[in-house]
């Protein structure tokens, strides 16, 4: 009985992580609106990092290099290139974060919609996907919803986030509720 319960245990974990690593695909859907993102007021800073996971469910042979962060850049659902930075020197992911302050190359407030950010690295470019909404002036209005891109378990991800004390307000009653749709956390 113990046996079973076990094996049965280890099944679930097997095949959940398997489906969670597979799940972290994050495409565009026929509409030019991508299948997965989180959103975030106009005006209200965007924060990311790359994550680089470790798992023992993952069958990768790594060839010894080590991801470093070159820079990083913002495009339009056409593919353009909005906002862009460079590092001068490479990053370990592990401590570097970054900020966007939904402003485009000569610094304007970008529009809402939908934008990616792609986290550019010496083994290959990472993205995801932000939706910036305009917010209601008033206190009755909804929180955000966000369908964020789930985590793999295997290969580098772009994790975005929400700075905790960061709240973009028209009225001070006005800070809001985040409410997230999907399997993960931002």
């Amino acid at each position: 009985m113990r046996r079973t319960l076990l094996l049965v245990a280890l099944a679930t974990v097997i095949l959940g992580s398997v489906a969670l690593a597979n799940g972290s695909c994050c495409t565009t859907c026929a509409t030019n609106v991508p299948c997965c993102y989180t959103a975030y007021w106009v005006g209200e800073e965007v924060h990311f990092k790359l994550v680089i996971p470790f798992s023992l469910f993952c069958c990768c042979c790594c060839d010894g290099s080590k991801t470093l962060i070159t820079g990083w850049h913002v495009e339009d659902m056409q593919g353009n290139v909005i906002y862009q930075e460079t590092l001068p020197q490479p990053q370990d992911p592990c401590c570097y974060e970054m900020v966007w302050k939904q402003v485009d190359s000569q610094g304007n407030q970008v529009a809402a919609g939908f934008y990616k950010i792609v986290v550019e690295t010496t083994t290959g470019n990472y993205s995801n996907y932000v939706k910036i909404v305009e917010k209601n002036c008033c206190c009755c209005f909804f929180g955000l919803w966000s369908r964020p891109c789930g985590a793999s378990l295997c290969h580098p991800y772009v994790k975005l986030f929400h700075c905790p004390s960061c709240c973009v307000s028209c009225w001070p009653c006005c800070c809001g509720i985040t409410i997230y749709i999907g399997p993960s956390d931002p």
